[in-house]
Protein backbone atom coordinates (compact mmCIF):
# COMPACT_ATOMS: atom_id res chain seq x y z
CA UNK A 1 0.00 0.00 0.00
CA UNK A 2 1.44 3.41 -0.94
CA UNK A 3 2.47 5.49 2.09
CA UNK A 4 0.19 8.26 0.87
CA UNK A 5 -2.89 6.05 0.67
CA UNK A 6 -4.59 7.19 3.88
CA UNK A 7 -4.45 10.93 3.08
CA UNK A 8 -5.38 10.12 -0.53
CA UNK A 9 -8.53 8.29 0.60
CA UNK A 10 -9.31 11.09 3.05
CA UNK A 11 -9.14 13.71 0.28
CA UNK A 12 -11.42 11.59 -1.92
CA UNK A 13 -13.95 11.35 0.89
CA UNK A 14 -13.81 15.10 1.42
CA UNK A 15 -14.45 15.55 -2.28
CA UNK A 16 -17.44 13.19 -2.03
CA UNK A 17 -18.84 15.06 0.97
CA UNK A 18 -18.56 18.38 -0.88
CA UNK A 19 -20.18 16.85 -3.96
CA UNK A 20 -23.06 15.55 -1.83
CA UNK A 21 -23.60 19.07 -0.47
CA UNK A 22 -23.66 20.49 -3.98
CA UNK A 23 -20.39 22.39 -3.58
CA UNK A 24 -18.85 21.64 -6.97
CA UNK A 25 -15.88 23.99 -6.48
CA UNK A 26 -14.84 22.45 -3.15
CA UNK A 27 -15.21 18.96 -4.55
CA UNK A 28 -12.93 19.82 -7.50
CA UNK A 29 -10.32 21.30 -5.13
CA UNK A 30 -10.27 18.17 -2.96
CA UNK A 31 -9.94 15.96 -6.06
CA UNK A 32 -7.06 18.10 -7.28
CA UNK A 33 -5.37 17.79 -3.89
CA UNK A 34 -5.82 14.00 -4.01
CA UNK A 35 -4.28 13.83 -7.49
CA UNK A 36 -1.03 15.25 -6.10
CA UNK A 37 -0.77 12.19 -3.87
CA UNK A 38 -1.85 9.58 -6.45
CA UNK A 39 -3.31 9.78 -9.97
CA UNK A 40 -7.11 9.69 -10.02
CA UNK A 41 -7.66 8.46 -13.57
CA UNK A 42 -9.46 5.14 -14.12
CA UNK A 43 -6.36 3.12 -15.05
CA UNK A 44 -4.46 4.29 -11.96
CA UNK A 45 -7.39 3.51 -9.65
CA UNK A 46 -7.58 0.03 -11.19
CA UNK A 47 -3.89 -0.47 -10.57
CA UNK A 48 -4.13 0.71 -6.95
CA UNK A 49 -7.13 -1.54 -6.27
CA UNK A 50 -5.31 -4.60 -7.63
CA UNK A 51 -2.23 -3.75 -5.58
CA UNK A 52 -4.31 -3.56 -2.41
CA UNK A 53 -6.06 -6.83 -3.20
CA UNK A 54 -2.75 -8.59 -3.83
CA UNK A 55 -1.53 -7.37 -0.44
CA UNK A 56 -4.77 -8.67 1.17
CA UNK A 57 -5.79 -5.13 2.13
CA UNK A 58 -9.29 -6.00 0.98
CA UNK A 59 -11.13 -3.60 3.30
CA UNK A 60 -8.99 -0.69 2.07
CA UNK A 61 -9.50 -1.71 -1.55
CA UNK A 62 -13.29 -1.76 -1.08
CA UNK A 63 -13.22 1.59 0.72
CA UNK A 64 -11.27 3.12 -2.18
CA UNK A 65 -13.43 1.84 -5.03
CA UNK A 66 -16.67 2.46 -3.14
CA UNK A 67 -15.72 6.11 -2.68
CA UNK A 68 -14.74 6.46 -6.33
CA UNK A 69 -18.00 4.79 -7.43
CA UNK A 70 -19.97 7.33 -5.40
CA UNK A 71 -17.93 10.15 -6.90
CA UNK A 72 -18.65 8.81 -10.41
CA UNK A 73 -22.23 7.47 -10.27
CA UNK A 74 -22.56 7.44 -14.07
CA UNK A 75 -19.35 5.49 -14.70
CA UNK A 76 -19.76 1.82 -15.61
CA UNK A 77 -16.05 1.28 -14.97
CA UNK A 78 -16.36 2.56 -11.39
CA UNK A 79 -19.33 0.27 -10.68
CA UNK A 80 -17.63 -2.79 -12.22
CA UNK A 81 -14.53 -2.04 -10.16
CA UNK A 82 -16.61 -1.99 -6.98
CA UNK A 83 -18.38 -5.23 -7.89
CA UNK A 84 -15.06 -6.92 -8.56
CA UNK A 85 -13.58 -5.86 -5.21
CA UNK A 86 -16.66 -7.13 -3.38
CA UNK A 87 -16.39 -10.46 -5.18
CA UNK A 88 -12.75 -10.75 -4.12
CA UNK A 89 -14.03 -10.46 -0.54
CA UNK A 90 -16.56 -13.26 -1.26
CA UNK A 91 -19.37 -10.72 -0.95
CA UNK A 92 -21.04 -11.93 -4.12
CA UNK A 93 -24.53 -10.83 -3.12
CA UNK A 94 -23.32 -7.29 -2.44
CA UNK A 95 -21.60 -7.28 -5.83
CA UNK A 96 -24.90 -7.75 -7.68
CA UNK A 97 -26.11 -4.14 -7.26
CA UNK A 98 -23.02 -2.39 -8.71
CA UNK A 99 -22.83 -4.92 -11.55
CA UNK A 100 -26.50 -4.39 -12.41
CA UNK A 101 -25.95 -0.63 -12.26
CA UNK A 102 -23.03 -0.93 -14.67
CA UNK A 103 -25.09 -3.16 -16.98
CA UNK A 104 -27.77 -0.49 -17.17
CA UNK A 105 -25.17 2.14 -18.07
CA UNK A 106 -22.97 0.20 -20.50
CA UNK A 107 -24.13 -3.35 -21.33
CA UNK A 108 -21.12 -4.04 -23.56
CA UNK A 109 -18.54 -3.29 -20.85
CA UNK A 110 -15.79 -5.98 -21.04
CA UNK A 111 -16.12 -8.89 -18.57
CA UNK A 112 -19.22 -7.35 -17.00
CA UNK A 113 -21.67 -10.08 -18.00
CA UNK A 114 -19.26 -12.82 -17.00
CA UNK A 115 -18.61 -11.30 -13.57
CA UNK A 116 -22.31 -10.74 -12.95
CA UNK A 117 -23.06 -14.33 -14.00
CA UNK A 118 -20.44 -15.62 -11.55
CA UNK A 119 -21.96 -13.53 -8.77
CA UNK A 120 -25.43 -14.89 -9.58
CA UNK A 121 -24.11 -18.45 -9.57
CA UNK A 122 -22.40 -17.93 -6.22
CA UNK A 123 -25.59 -16.63 -4.61
CA UNK A 124 -27.81 -19.38 -5.96
CA UNK A 125 -29.87 -16.96 -8.05
CA UNK A 126 -32.00 -17.79 -11.08
CA UNK A 127 -29.89 -19.95 -13.44
CA UNK A 128 -31.85 -18.66 -16.44
CA UNK A 129 -30.58 -15.12 -15.86
CA UNK A 130 -27.04 -16.42 -15.49
CA UNK A 131 -27.37 -18.34 -18.72
CA UNK A 132 -28.74 -15.34 -20.64
CA UNK A 133 -25.81 -13.21 -19.53
CA UNK A 134 -23.27 -15.83 -20.59
CA UNK A 135 -25.00 -16.44 -23.94
CA UNK A 136 -24.69 -12.73 -24.69
CA UNK A 137 -21.08 -12.72 -23.49
CA UNK A 138 -19.96 -15.60 -25.74
CA UNK A 139 -21.78 -14.01 -28.67
CA UNK A 140 -19.66 -10.89 -28.13
CA UNK A 141 -16.41 -12.81 -27.53
CA UNK A 142 -16.60 -16.41 -28.82
CA UNK A 143 -12.89 -17.01 -28.20
CA UNK A 144 -13.08 -16.54 -24.41
CA UNK A 145 -12.29 -19.95 -22.90
CA UNK A 146 -13.62 -19.13 -19.42
CA UNK A 147 -16.96 -18.02 -20.85
CA UNK A 148 -17.56 -21.40 -22.48
CA UNK A 149 -16.62 -23.19 -19.25
CA UNK A 150 -19.13 -21.11 -17.29
CA UNK A 151 -21.77 -21.43 -20.00
CA UNK A 152 -21.51 -25.22 -19.91
CA UNK A 153 -22.38 -25.17 -16.18
CA UNK A 154 -25.21 -22.67 -16.71
CA UNK A 155 -26.78 -24.69 -19.51
CA UNK A 156 -26.52 -27.87 -17.48
CA UNK A 157 -28.21 -26.15 -14.53
CA UNK A 158 -31.08 -25.33 -16.90
CA UNK A 159 -31.22 -29.03 -17.94
CA UNK A 160 -30.06 -28.24 -21.48
CA UNK A 161 -27.90 -31.32 -22.00
CA UNK A 162 -27.25 -30.70 -25.69
CA UNK A 163 -26.34 -27.07 -25.05
CA UNK A 164 -24.00 -28.01 -22.21
CA UNK A 165 -22.34 -30.60 -24.44
CA UNK A 166 -21.84 -28.03 -27.21
CA UNK A 167 -20.32 -25.49 -24.80
CA UNK A 168 -17.98 -28.06 -23.25
CA UNK A 169 -16.89 -29.25 -26.69
CA UNK A 170 -16.12 -25.68 -27.74
CA UNK A 171 -13.98 -25.16 -24.63
CA UNK A 172 -11.92 -28.25 -25.49
CA UNK A 173 -11.49 -26.96 -29.04
CA UNK A 174 -10.16 -23.64 -27.72
CA UNK A 175 -7.74 -25.26 -25.25
CA UNK A 176 -7.25 -29.00 -25.86
CA UNK A 177 -4.58 -29.13 -23.12
CA UNK A 178 -6.89 -27.92 -20.37
CA UNK A 179 -7.76 -30.50 -17.72
CA UNK A 180 -10.75 -28.38 -16.67
CA UNK A 181 -12.12 -28.38 -20.22
CA UNK A 182 -11.87 -32.17 -20.55
CA UNK A 183 -13.40 -32.65 -17.09
CA UNK A 184 -16.34 -30.42 -17.97
CA UNK A 185 -16.84 -32.25 -21.25
CA UNK A 186 -16.83 -35.55 -19.35
CA UNK A 187 -19.59 -34.22 -17.08
CA UNK A 188 -21.69 -33.15 -20.07
CA UNK A 189 -21.17 -36.52 -21.74
CA UNK A 190 -22.20 -38.24 -18.52
CA UNK A 191 -25.47 -36.29 -18.51
CA UNK A 192 -25.99 -37.38 -22.14
CA UNK A 193 -25.27 -40.97 -21.00
CA UNK A 194 -22.40 -41.30 -23.46
CA UNK A 195 -20.41 -43.28 -20.93
CA UNK A 196 -17.41 -44.39 -23.00
CA UNK A 197 -16.74 -40.87 -24.28
CA UNK A 198 -17.17 -39.48 -20.77
CA UNK A 199 -14.61 -41.95 -19.39
CA UNK A 200 -12.18 -41.04 -22.19
CA UNK A 201 -12.28 -37.32 -21.44
CA UNK A 202 -12.25 -37.83 -17.66
CA UNK A 203 -9.13 -39.98 -18.06
CA UNK A 204 -7.55 -37.31 -20.27
CA UNK A 205 -8.24 -34.69 -17.60
CA UNK A 206 -6.50 -36.85 -14.99
CA UNK A 207 -3.47 -37.31 -17.27
CA UNK A 208 -3.22 -33.55 -17.84
CA UNK A 209 -3.46 -32.83 -14.09
CA UNK A 210 -2.30 -35.99 -12.28
CA UNK A 211 -2.13 -34.27 -8.88
CA UNK A 212 -5.72 -33.03 -8.98
CA UNK A 213 -7.67 -35.26 -6.59
CA UNK A 214 -11.00 -33.70 -7.61
CA UNK A 215 -10.54 -34.90 -11.20
CA UNK A 216 -9.71 -38.41 -10.01
CA UNK A 217 -12.88 -38.41 -7.91
CA UNK A 218 -14.91 -37.45 -10.97
CA UNK A 219 -13.34 -40.30 -12.92
CA UNK A 220 -14.15 -42.64 -10.05
CA UNK A 221 -17.82 -41.64 -10.08
CA UNK A 222 -18.01 -42.47 -13.80
CA UNK A 223 -16.51 -45.92 -13.16
CA UNK A 224 -19.04 -46.47 -10.36
CA UNK A 225 -21.87 -45.48 -12.69
CA UNK A 226 -20.72 -48.21 -15.06
CA UNK A 227 -20.40 -50.77 -12.28
CA UNK A 228 -16.59 -50.81 -12.36
CA UNK A 229 -16.26 -50.82 -8.58
CA UNK A 230 -12.68 -52.07 -8.40
CA UNK A 231 -11.49 -49.12 -10.51
CA UNK A 232 -14.06 -46.59 -9.41
CA UNK A 233 -13.89 -46.72 -5.65
CA UNK A 234 -10.12 -46.09 -5.21
CA UNK A 235 -10.41 -43.08 -7.55
CA UNK A 236 -13.50 -41.87 -5.71
CA UNK A 237 -11.58 -42.07 -2.44
CA UNK A 238 -9.00 -39.61 -3.81
CA UNK A 239 -11.21 -36.80 -2.54
CA UNK A 240 -9.86 -37.39 0.97
CA UNK A 241 -6.38 -36.41 -0.28
CA UNK A 242 -7.49 -33.18 -1.95
CA UNK A 243 -6.08 -30.13 -0.08
CA UNK A 244 -8.83 -27.98 -1.62
CA UNK A 245 -11.59 -30.31 -0.45
CA UNK A 246 -14.07 -29.26 2.22
CA UNK A 247 -13.63 -32.68 3.85
CA UNK A 248 -11.40 -31.21 6.53
CA UNK A 249 -12.64 -33.34 9.43
CA UNK A 250 -11.09 -36.52 8.10
CA UNK A 251 -12.56 -39.80 7.01
CA UNK A 252 -15.57 -41.05 9.02
CA UNK A 253 -14.70 -44.02 11.16
CA UNK A 254 -16.89 -47.11 11.20
CA UNK A 255 -16.36 -50.20 13.29
CA UNK A 256 -16.22 -52.34 10.17
CA UNK A 257 -13.60 -53.09 7.49
CA UNK A 258 -13.27 -50.46 4.77
CA UNK A 259 -14.71 -51.33 1.36
CA UNK A 260 -12.11 -51.36 -1.42
CA UNK A 261 -14.28 -52.15 -4.42
CA UNK A 262 -14.72 -55.88 -3.93
CA UNK A 263 -18.05 -57.62 -4.51
CA UNK A 264 -20.71 -56.92 -1.89
CA UNK A 265 -22.96 -59.84 -2.79
CA UNK A 266 -24.48 -61.29 0.34
CA UNK A 267 -23.15 -58.46 2.52
CA UNK A 268 -24.72 -55.47 4.25
CA UNK A 269 -23.06 -52.12 3.56
CA UNK A 270 -22.71 -49.48 6.30
CA UNK A 271 -22.04 -46.14 4.64
CA UNK A 272 -22.30 -42.36 4.88
CA UNK A 273 -24.56 -40.23 2.70
CA UNK A 274 -22.00 -39.50 -0.03
CA UNK A 275 -21.11 -43.19 -0.34
CA UNK A 276 -24.78 -44.12 -0.58
CA UNK A 277 -25.14 -41.54 -3.36
CA UNK A 278 -22.31 -43.11 -5.34
CA UNK A 279 -23.74 -46.59 -4.92
CA UNK A 280 -27.22 -45.51 -6.02
CA UNK A 281 -25.73 -43.79 -9.06
CA UNK A 282 -24.21 -47.10 -10.08
CA UNK A 283 -27.67 -48.65 -9.96
CA UNK A 284 -29.21 -45.67 -11.80
CA UNK A 285 -27.09 -46.44 -14.84
CA UNK A 286 -28.75 -49.83 -15.28
CA UNK A 287 -32.34 -48.68 -14.82
CA UNK A 288 -34.46 -47.46 -17.73
CA UNK A 289 -36.67 -45.13 -15.73
CA UNK A 290 -37.19 -41.67 -17.21
CA UNK A 291 -33.89 -40.33 -15.89
CA UNK A 292 -34.10 -36.92 -17.56
CA UNK A 293 -37.55 -36.37 -16.04
CA UNK A 294 -36.28 -37.38 -12.63
CA UNK A 295 -33.35 -34.98 -12.88
CA UNK A 296 -35.58 -32.07 -13.83
CA UNK A 297 -38.04 -32.81 -11.05
CA UNK A 298 -35.36 -33.32 -8.43
CA UNK A 299 -33.66 -30.07 -9.35
CA UNK A 300 -30.11 -31.36 -9.44
CA UNK A 301 -27.70 -31.50 -12.36
CA UNK A 302 -25.43 -34.34 -11.32
CA UNK A 303 -28.09 -37.00 -11.02
CA UNK A 304 -30.72 -37.78 -8.43
CA UNK A 305 -30.04 -37.57 -4.74
CA UNK A 306 -30.18 -40.81 -2.83
CA UNK A 307 -33.65 -40.68 -1.31
CA UNK A 308 -35.34 -39.18 -4.34
CA UNK A 309 -33.82 -41.85 -6.52
CA UNK A 310 -34.97 -44.46 -4.05
CA UNK A 311 -38.50 -43.11 -4.25
CA UNK A 312 -38.32 -42.99 -8.04
CA UNK A 313 -37.42 -46.64 -8.43
CA UNK A 314 -37.45 -48.87 -5.41
CA UNK A 315 -35.16 -51.77 -6.14
CA UNK A 316 -33.26 -54.49 -4.44
CA UNK A 317 -29.74 -54.64 -5.80
CA UNK A 318 -27.91 -57.96 -5.66
CA UNK A 319 -24.91 -56.21 -4.16
CA UNK A 320 -26.44 -53.77 -1.65
CA UNK A 321 -28.90 -54.20 1.20
CA UNK A 322 -30.92 -51.04 1.94
CA UNK A 323 -34.16 -50.06 3.58
CA UNK A 324 -36.22 -47.84 1.27
CA UNK A 325 -39.74 -46.50 1.98
CA UNK A 326 -42.45 -48.30 0.03
CA UNK A 327 -43.79 -46.34 -2.91
CA UNK A 328 -45.04 -47.65 -6.22
CA UNK A 329 -44.87 -44.39 -8.15
CA UNK A 330 -43.04 -41.19 -7.23
CA UNK A 331 -44.13 -37.65 -7.99
CA UNK A 332 -40.57 -37.17 -9.25
CA UNK A 333 -40.98 -39.71 -12.05
CA UNK A 334 -43.74 -40.29 -14.58
CA UNK A 335 -43.11 -44.03 -14.77
CA UNK A 336 -44.02 -46.57 -12.15
CA UNK A 337 -41.40 -49.05 -11.04
CA UNK A 338 -43.27 -51.80 -12.86
CA UNK A 339 -42.18 -50.16 -16.12
CA UNK A 340 -38.50 -50.54 -15.31
CA UNK A 341 -37.04 -53.12 -17.65
CA UNK A 342 -33.76 -53.72 -15.92
CA UNK A 343 -33.33 -57.19 -14.44
CA UNK A 344 -32.11 -55.49 -11.27
CA UNK A 345 -35.50 -53.82 -10.77
CA UNK A 346 -38.65 -55.25 -9.30
CA UNK A 347 -42.02 -53.69 -8.74
CA UNK A 348 -42.89 -52.65 -5.22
Amino acid sequence: MPPTFDPFLTFLRRALAAQSEGDVRASALWLEAASYLYPTDSVSIDRLMLELLEQQDIAQAIALVETVAQLEPHSAAASVRLGYALQMANRHRDALAPYRHALAIEPAFPQLRKNLAIALNSTGADPDEERQLLEAAVAADPSDFALWINLMSARRACFDVDGALAAATRAVEIDPNSAVAHSNLAQALKEAQRWDDALTHASTACKLAPDNASLRTGLGVLHLLRGNYAEGWPAHEARWNDPASMLTNGRPQFGKPQWRGESLKGKTCSCGASRAWAMCCSFAASCRCSRSTCIARAGVSCGIRFRRWARCCRAASASISMRIPMRVKSKHCRRSTSNCRSSACRSC
